[in-house]
């Protein structure tokens, strides 16, 4: 998911744009071309914009198993627990009349549509899923920009929350500075803005999430506050359905998933799964929002693998893999300084995108040997042993992704998050 902001205030030069690798590790930041023209100041000088584009880190699918020995079973199991979203408390979160927050959605999928038909892509529908809508109304009520909430979770937490059950990239633009004096700028009309908004998902370096031919829906969320404008783009795939929805009981991950709209795995026995973790979500202040680059699906702590053939075993019980290194919000300190200026807005986000550059460290992931049993009309049902893992990471959010062959491509085409306490 991927964080994006747009210039809003006259530039006074250039600004880089941060750019992170969408897999395990990020890339280098390209520069950005110089920004246009946004709120001006009328009885100051013009502040420099906010950071711009950061794409989402996403997972690499998991290779292809050898057969080997199963992995050794552990216990103490840990009960499920489901936090409840709560959205910002006002009359009017968005900032917006009802009929003008639909307009700009409405331009904006024409706009994204547009660039799409000219590729031939499937056109994306506008998702009725609330996740992209109550991220922009979050980030307006607390002054931020970042793919992580002020509740502390990340997308795929939030988006499963919300009721989605597929893969979900986020573009998110906005800024983490709310300026005290915002009369005295001028402004450009929204409508322009959200125009100038897309077009930046446009370069090079990011157009592949708007142009992604597996894509089926976009969820857009859109908020104002004088003279900040945030706007989060849900991509979403719709290429996976759940007869059983994934939960984990007595420590056995379960889940029944069939492939449609063209998914396919090379070999219909083995799911393409893996289960990430990640540590308890909690509050999170806008001095560390304003230092986060993207969050990722977590660390991948279990590769899923059915039973060996009869006659046959495997030959691994684990494999490395890569931890991306980007900053994590939790990791700095609930009282630093939120940015007092564009300016330190701007480089607050450029310093986290450096940090993004850092070798991943290495981890080993074991596979874990699951039940996996075919459904009568396609696709399978998958029991997963997880209490070793669960008694050596403890509480927190264990997600699972699975990943498809869609038009010859390999692409994920879910992540669910299940909370354990």
């Amino acid at each position: 998911m991927r964080r994006i902001v747009t210039a809003q205030i006259i530039a006074i030069a250039a600004v880089s744009l941060a750019l992170t690798a969408a897999a395990i590790a990020c890339e280098s930041a390209p520069t950005a071309p110089s920004p246009t023209s946004e709120p001006t100041a009328t009885t100051k000088p013009a502040l420099p914009p906010a950071p711009t584009l950061t794409p989402t880190l996403t997972a690499t699918p998991p290779t292809a198993p050898t057969q080997t020995s199963t992995p050794t079973e552990s216990p103490i199991p840990t009960p499920t627990a489901t936090p409840t979203l709560v959205p910002p408390a006002s009359s009017n979160p968005s900032g917006l009349g009802d009929d003008q927050l639909e307009h700009l959605r409405q331009q904006l999928l024409d706009l994204i549509n547009s660039a799409r038909r000219e590729l031939e892509l499937v056109e994306l529908v506008l998702d009725d899923n609330p996740t992209a809508q109550l991220h922009a109304e979050d980030e307006r009520a607390n002054c931020f920009s970042s793919q992580w909430s002020s509740n502390g979770m990340k997308s795929s937490m939030r988006y499963t929350l919300n009721g989605g059950l597929h893969f979900g990239d986020l573009l998110t633009n906005g800024s983490s500075y709310c300026p005290h004096d915002p009369l005295s700028y001028e402004y450009q009309d929204l409508s322009s803005r959200l125009a100038e908004t897309h077009s930046q998902t446009m370069f090079p370096e990011y157009r592949d999430t708007v142009l992604n031919p597996t894509y089926r829906k976009v969820g857009i969320g859109i908020a104002y506050e004088e003279p900040n404008l945030w706007v989060v783009q849900l991509f979403t795939t719709s290429h996976i359905e759940f007869p059983t929805i994934p939960s984990i009981d007595g420590g056995t991950l379960t889940f029944a998933y069939r492939l449609i709209n063209g998914a396919s795995q090379s070999d219909d026995s083995v799911p393409s799964a893996a289960v990430f973790y990640d540590p308890p979500p909690y509050n999170l202040t806008r001095g560390q929002l304003a230092r986060t680059s993207d969050g990722g699906l977590g660390q991948r702590i279990a590769e899923i693998r059915p039973n060996a053939d009869p006659g046959s075993y495997w030959t691994e019980d684990e494999f490395e893999d890569e931890l991306a290194t980007c900053p994590d919000p939790y990791d700095v300190p609930a009282d630093a300084k939120p940015p007092e200026s564009y300016k330190i807005d701007s480089e607050l986000h450029d310093i986290a995108q450096r940090a993004c550059k850092a070798e991943p460290e290495t981890v080993i992931v074991p596979w874990i040997t699951s039940d996996v049993e075919p459904l009568p009309d396609g696709g399978n049902r998958v029991s997963t042993d997880l209490s070793s893992q669960i008694a050596q990471f403890g509480p927190g959010v264990y997600t699972l992704a699975i990943w498809a062959d869609i038009d010859g491509q390999s692409q994920q085409v879910a992540e669910y998050s299940i909370f354990l306490e």
